[in-house]
């Protein structure tokens, strides 16, 4: 059998799983296509064990694909959408600065790797499964820590998503903090502003803008992704720290629909093709899973989770006492 058919097949099998995945989250969107992707890919991985020769497409589609989707997230981001969160951003930043650090400090101690640690809080701290994606190429993490960040980071998304609403409404707090507590704490960006108009049209406007504003620290967070495990790496050895090209193309795509207005007409377009790119590098990604990583580790991650993500929680809830 030709290569060019092997390749092919391993194309047609990771979209196969795709495709299922977005069926199954119309019926149970409980962890989201991203989610669900990840979990059949892991069902999946048997195929690629038996049939070895389609293993280089699904890499393929796990490389290039997930970094074509994260480079086209830079669309999505207008600068009014950053201006109109104005200092609420700035806050978000140290937010988001102290949970990454924390997190490689405290997470490790719960028994996962750093890696795992720095996955975790991507996606806590970010824009969920788009983060864990854009800084799992500069960690070199294994395809289970990297499913199984995905995985914890979408289940407590989802659970913000269906108690958040109800409890804001039931606290009646100003639009603008509403908004601090679903655009700024839900992980995943559909989660969070499906949950911030669920509480009310100007929470929804407000709560999409913070979510936007915290999906441009994936700017940083492959910058400090690649500073930090190249610099481990290479301890004795001063070596240039290289971008990936899809930031540059990510900070293009954010220009050039910023300075001409024309292009909005693509935004909805690009975001659905961007959105469906990432699930599917990430059904790849759940064909290499190793089901004993994720055991070995799932406990003790959930925990760091857990802690993680009640830290900040807290973190936001001490701002809107003290501004």
């Amino acid at each position: 059998m030709p290569n060019k058919l092997h390749f092919g097949l391993g194309i047609l099998l990771t979209l196969l799983i795709t495709f299922i995945a977005y069926a199954l989250n119309s019926i149970l969107p409980l962890l989201g296509s991203a989610g669900w992707s990840i979990i059949l890919g892991l069902l999946a991985s048997p195929i690629l064990v038996r049939a070895k020769s389609i293993d280089p497409s699904v890499k393929w589609v796990e490389k290039n694909i997930l970094q074509i989707a994260i480079s086209l997230m830079g669309t999505q981001l207008l600068w009014i959408q950053v201006l109109e969160a104005k200092y609420f951003f700035v806050l978000l930043l140290v937010i988001g600065a102290l949970l990454m650090i924390i997190a490689l400090k405290v997470l490790p101690k719960f028994g996962i790797s750093k890696e795992l640690s720095w996955l975790i809080a991507g996606g806590e701290a970010v824009c969920g499964s788009a983060a864990i994606g854009a800084a799992s190429g500069s960690t070199k993490a294994k395809a289970s820590e990297i499913a199984l960040a995905i995985l914890l980071v979408n289940g407590l998304s989802t659970i913000a998503l269906f108690t958040a609403p109800a409890l804001l409404k039931s606290l009646s707090l100003e639009p603008v903090w509403n908004a601090w507590f679903t655009g700024g704490y839900i992980q995943s960006a559909g989660h969070a502003i499906a949950a911030s108009f669920g509480v009310d049209q100007e929470t929804g406007v407000l709560g999409t803008a913070f979510k936007m504003g915290r999906i441009f620290l994936l700017v940083p967070l492959v910058l400090f992704s690649s500073y930090i495990f190249k610099k481990k790496e290479n301890s004795n050895e001063k070596s240039r720290i290289k971008l990936p090209w899809f930031l540059y193309v990510f900070l293009i795509g954010f220009f050039l629909f910023n300075l001409f207005p024309a292009l909005s007409a693509f935004r909805d377009h690009l975001k659905i093709l961007a959105d469906f790119l990432l699930n599917w590098a990430l059904a790849a990604i759940g064909l290499h899973i190793s089901l004993k990583g994720i055991i070995s580790q799932g406990k003790p991650a959930l925990f760091a989770s857990i802690f993680l993500t009640t830290l900040h929680l807290l973190l936001l809830i001490l701002v809107c006492i003290l501004v």
